[in-house]
């Protein structure tokens, strides 16, 4: 599974649910359509949204899906702490033994950042789905996009554009 490194998951998720309603209705504008293609193990589920509100509904719903499937399950057990202290281990002299337990520390420090972003992205879903947030849960698939089985992809179309009175006479524009 690939994954971001602690801290950076939620680069575009940090972004206020306004701005991301914003967005949502920015991809509607000149009276285009929007397909969401989910990215699942499967099957890749294409929905075709006519509104902005229809893509909240739909981003809603999935979070929601995903929740009850146990995707943002949190890890309760305790990352393991590692045996020497960190003030003890500087004080190794320089060889394998000092970068074995350095690299035990970061280890550990990688794990409670996960454990950290785990524990937002729940808090996320559930904030989206009380409050039904359909931008906050946008947000929250665009984050985990490239998370094994949890694809998300978002696709603009353009309206036809209508011929023109004579149409062997005129090119349409996009000729």
């Amino acid at each position: 599974m690939r994954r971001r490194a602690p801290g950076k998951v939620y680069r575009s998720v940090r972004m206020s649910s306004e701005r991301a309603k914003k967005r949502i209705e920015k991809m509607f504008e000149g009276g285009g359509r929007v397909v969401v293609v989910f990215r699942e193990k499967h099957a890749d589920p294409k929905h075709a949204c006519l509104s902005a509100e229809e893509m909240e509904r739909l981003c809603l719903a999935a979070v929601w899906e995903r929740y009850h499937q146990g995707y943002f399950a949190v890890e309760t057990s305790e990352v393991q702490r590692p045996p020497l202290e960190r003030e003890a281990v500087e004080a190794l002299p320089d060889g394998d033994t000092k970068r074995a337990a350095q690299r035990e520390w970061k280890q550990y420090d990688s794990a409670l950042g996960w454990r950290r972003e785990e524990k937002a992205q729940r808090e996320m879903a559930e904030t989206a789905m009380r409050e039904r947030d359909g931008a906050l849960a946008f947000l929250l698939l665009e984050a985990r996009s490239d998370y094994e089985y949890e694809g998300f992809e978002v696709e603009v179309t353009r309206p036809v554009e209508e011929l023109p009175p004579d149409p062997l006479g005129t090119a349409p524009s996009w000729v």
